[in-house]
């Protein structure tokens, strides 16, 4: 018998639905949200079953977005830049060796974690009950709200599978209701007939409780040691897999299963990549030809996370002529994303790597993987599946229904591009311009952001 398993991946604007056959096939559909918002979501997941047949399918896997968060009917989104006061008092209050000791890993300069976040949801509605997008969807199925440790980094720890009591009694959030923890290849229940009828999804099939999408996608792609991740999307995250944790730094360093992941996080790569498009008619470009009289772009629209931590900085074309163009400008801003990338990776301490791995729907962009390899001076090699979300969170219903194993890979190794060595020199020229910029500008964002 061919058996299915389902991948459910709620994105930012979008949901993915993956069917991953035992014989190694795959169907998928993409529906993208009318509203953000719940009602939204489960429109568009029954659209999206809609288009799959599912008489197959013996599990179902969650992931999603994690960092927003409803709670008394409201959505506070990742995106939203909410929450500095409350995470200057936390990293003020907490030290480093408390953090490691009750969450298993520094805390990072993102607003967007459980603990700022909830003091903010707690100064503004009290206590109340609390979750994230997958939460929500687990209790539309199963008629049960339970989540996993990995969606809830910074303020539950791996290890034990629990949040941090002395955390969130030191912050006044111990009356605030949140959602039971289990492991990502836990079983969380059935889809109710309630369930069913909101999502189009079949009822009876078990639902394994999955993780967030960031750790679903390394899941469902190929990367091994020596090889960073790049995972694209409306965010992007740029990093490598470690033995251990590292305690002094500002990006993110925390466990990921048997391992541990030191990377850092973009606010906007997918919003800039959209801007470029509308620029140009087509995602691709002639590199070589196109940096010519390319201005230098800031890919910061909706602010930025990783390694500058502004949400009040913004997306800048600085050098732009009379000779510039449309197809520059677009290169421009696909070079930025890159750049964005290589900050990221300097900010790391430059670990050696000896290739790339892509996935997302960015990774599909010819022009900008030439440009990634380039600056990084390695292969850039592109997961087949673009949505490792959701063929991630497939992979976790395959393991909790054990018909997989931990060892059992999902992913298929695609298209690799070698830099071109002869255009690293420009390459790294513009960067260093790129970098000059903000720390120029940080105090004109401020400026902007009173009269914007």
């Amino acid at each position: 018998m061919n058996k299915a398993f389902l991948g459910l991946d709620l994105g930012t604007s979008s949901v993915k639905l993956l069917l991953y056959h035992s014989d190694g096939s795959i169907e998928k559909a993409g529906v993208a949200y009318d509203e953000i918002s719940p009602l939204g979501w489960l429109s568009a997941i029954k659209r999206a079953a809609e288009m799959l047949p599912l008489d197959e399918v013996c599990a179902i896997g969650l992931s999603s977005q994690v960092g927003s968060y409803l709670y008394r009917g409201e959505l506070l989104p990742w995106s939203a830049s909410v929450g500095s006061e409350e995470l200057a008092r936390i990293k003020n209050e907490i030290t480093e060796e408390c953090f490691v000791k009750e969450i298993g890993m520094p805390h990072p300069e993102l607003v967007s974690y459980p603990l700022p976040r909830l003091s903010y949801i707690k100064k503004e509605a009290g206590n109340c009950l609390v979750m994230m997008p997958k939460d929500f969807l687990c209790e539309t199925l199963v008629g049960k709200c339970v989540s996993d440790v990995y969606s809830w980094r910074g303020l539950a720890h791996a290890e034990t599978r629990q949040y941090s009591q002395k955390l969130l009694k030191h912050f006044s959030l111990d009356g605030m209701t949140l959602p039971p923890l289990l492991s990502p290849t836990a079983q969380a229940g059935c889809v109710t007939p309630q369930g069913a009828s909101l999502t189009g999804l079949p009822a009876g099939i078990p639902v394994y409780v999955g993780c967030n999408d960031f750790y679903a996608a390394l899941l469902g792609m190929t990367a091994e040691e020596g090889t960073a991740f790049d995972i694209t999307g409306t965010s992007e995250h740029f990093g490598i897999f470690e033995k251990g944790l590292r305690r002094k730094t500002r990006m993110v360093s925390s466990p990921f299963f048997d391992r541990f992941v030191y990377y850092g996080g973009t606010a906007a790569s997918g919003h800039s990549l959209s801007l470029a498009r509308r620029l140009s008619a087509t995602d691709d470009c002639d590199v070589n030809e196109a940096v010519k009289n390319a201005p230098v772009f800031l890919p910061y629209l909706t602010g930025e996370r990783a390694p500058v931590f502004d949400s009040d900085a913004r997306g800048c074309f600085f050098g732009i002529s009379e000779k510039t163009t449309p197809m520059n400008m677009a290169y421009a801003v696909q070079e930025g994303v890159a750049f964005s990338l290589y900050h990221i990776y300097e900010s790391m301490g430059c670990p050696p790597i000896s290739r790339i791995a892509a996935v997302g729907g960015a990774a599909s962009i010819s022009s900008l993987n030439l440009i990634k390899a380039t600056l990084f001076s390695c292969p850039v090699a592109v997961c087949e599946e673009k949505e490792a979300s959701a063929l991630g969170a497939a992979r976790l219903a395959a393991i909790g229904a054990r018909e997989a194993s931990w060892s059992s890979s999902f992913a298929r190794a695609g298209q690799v591009i070698a830099p071109c060595e002869a255009l690293r020199p420009l390459l790294l020229a513009r960067y260093e311009v790129y970098k000059s910029l903000y720390p120029s500008l940080k105090e004109s964002f401020r400026l902007w952001k009173t009269i914007s």
